[in-house]
């Protein structure tokens, strides 16, 4: 039996053995009557202080409480830097008490160091909660069947949940919007190979691009108990990546624009303009014409090439306004046709205008430069696109009783496009291996067409067979 198991009586008959804890008797009276070794060594003089001796601190209140009715009472008690724990018993037979005191210090240290680190181990907790909802990247912790265990506050919100509401649910659910994970999912591969992953993902769900990471977890014993899996949100990086690639891409169309479309214009219009310059009686009235009509049809190649490559990029970083009003097409049609007739006679082509509207001829829903650049583009393509003496057409009729719309128009014997490769040449940044060889340009005119009637809610038809022709028609409302 230890020390703090025996009774009272067998307390006081182990009194005069050498205890290594002190033992004290004291009188109803306060008066000390006996000391063992041990008490006797650490406090030699508490039994001539008596009750002023700090060891007996506040005797009175413990007489009271230590009676026949309760028999047992126990304190602490410091002095200088040991600290003791008194228990008081009261001794029938004799009416006196009996203190009997252990040395607690080591205990108390023990103790307080325990409540340190306890205290330590809270705050690196709180700190390392806080840390995890601060971070704004999507974090949970997901064990091996894919359910979650924990999450931060950016990933709970982002779900739409209540960081209780997410723990228990899979992750693919939460993360994907589906009832399984994906093959590609990082979170599968990590749970397979015990190795970290990462890939990058769009998440229609999560509505975004994210960057999605796993880590796995260890125990003590290398067995792997979970996986930390990081979403980071990329959706904004993305759109400057695109941007900086659309001004790369923009700032090389640039340059090639320049060296090909200005170069070749600047060749014929220099020799164009040392024709007129130089000439003299020899030179005929053709001659001087044919100068002339070089430098209109350079002119308007120029204006059309530009023209196409500014409102592309317009239209690219949506700072393309159109005025759609009621239009007067008659002027439009004859002014393009007109524009752009020495383009075509200078390559021995017809370029012609066929009408079908009623009288006066009506105005149509447009803006009136975007219809303007419709055309020219629809035309000069056709006359790039079609051998010399062949024939161009510009057909604008009336549709409907009482006509409602105007159909347009541009027919050509040209060299003709593939059905397979209609949508591409649409698309833009294309073009189709004999208009490589035909003629030069950047594959642009088309896709901007097609963009600039989608804002007039209408769209480009086209029919065409390799070799003998093609034909491009959009309808616009009356007004």
């Amino acid at each position: 039996m230890s020390e703090n198991q025996l009774t009272p009586e067998e307390l006081a008959r182990t009194a005069t053995l050498p205890f290594p804890n002190p033992i004290i008797h004291i009188d109803i009276g306060g008066r000390v009557t006996f000391m063992n070794p041990a008490a006797q060594f650490l406090f030699p003089d508490l039994k001539a202080r008596g009750l002023e001796h700090p060891f007996l601190k506040g005797w009175k209140p413990i007489a009271k409480k230590t009676s026949p009715e309760a028999k047992e009472h126990v304190r602490e008690v410091s002095l200088s830097d040991k600290h003791y724990e008194q228990r008081f018993y009261y001794l029938e037979a004799s009416q006196k008490i009996l203190l009997y005191a252990t040395d607690i210090t080591e205990h108390r240290r023990h103790a307080q160091e325990l409540l340190k680190t306890l205290e330590a181990l809270r705050q690196a907790k709180d700190e390392w909660e806080r840390t995890f909802d601060a971070v704004p990247d999507m974090i949970s912790i997901i064990d091996s069947q894919h359910k979650i265990v924990r999450v931060n506050r950016a990933m709970a919100q982002r779900s739409g949940l209540t960081p209780e509401q997410c723990v228990g649910r899979h992750c693919h659910e939460l993360v994907h919007g589906t009832d399984r994970p994906p093959q590609a999912c990082p979170h599968l591969l990590t749970s397979h190979d015990h190795k970290e992953h990462t890939a990058a993902s769009h998440e229609e769900h999560l509505q975004g691009d994210f960057l999605i990471s796993t880590t796995p977890i260890f125990d003590a014993h290398k067995h792997m108990t979970g996986v930390v899996h990081v979403i980071r949100d990329v959706t904004a990086l993305k759109t400057v990546e695109e941007q900086l690639r659309k001004v790369s891409k923009l700032k090389s169309d640039m340059v090639a624009f320049i060296s090909h479309e200005y170069g070749n214009a600047l060749a014929s219009m220099t020799l164009a303009t040392t024709l007129l310059r130089d000439s003299g009686p020899s030179v005929s009235a053709e001659q001087k014409e044919f100068s002339l009509s070089v430098l209109e049809k350079t002119i308007g190649n120029l204006k059309v090439a530009t023209a196409n490559f500014l409102n592309v990029n317009r239209l690219e970083t949506g700072s393309l306004i159109l005025d759609i009003r009621p239009t007067p097409i008659q002027a439009a049609l004859f002014d393009e046709i007109h524009i752009l007739q020495p383009l075509a006679k200078a390559k021995g082509m017809e370029l012609r205008l066929q009408t079908d509207l009623p009288k006066p001829p009506p105005s149509v829903n447009a803006d009136p430069s975007a219809l303007t650049l419709i055309l020219s583009n629809l035309i000069s393509n056709a006359i790039k696109y079609t051998p010399s003496g062949g024939r161009v057409t510009l057909r604008v009729q009336a549709q409907g009783q009482p006509p409602a719309e105007v159909l347009f128009t541009v027919e050509d014997t040209g060299i003709g496009i593939a059905s397979e490769e209609i949508h591409k040449v649409l698309a833009g940044d294309y073009r189709t291996p004999e208009g490589r060889k035909t003629a030069k340009g950047f594959g642009v005119g088309l896709s901007l067409v097609g963009a600039l009637l989608e804002k007039h809610s209408s769209h480009l038809e086209v029919e065409s067979t390799p070799g003998r022709g093609s034909r491009f028609s959009f309808r616009l409302p009356i007004a």
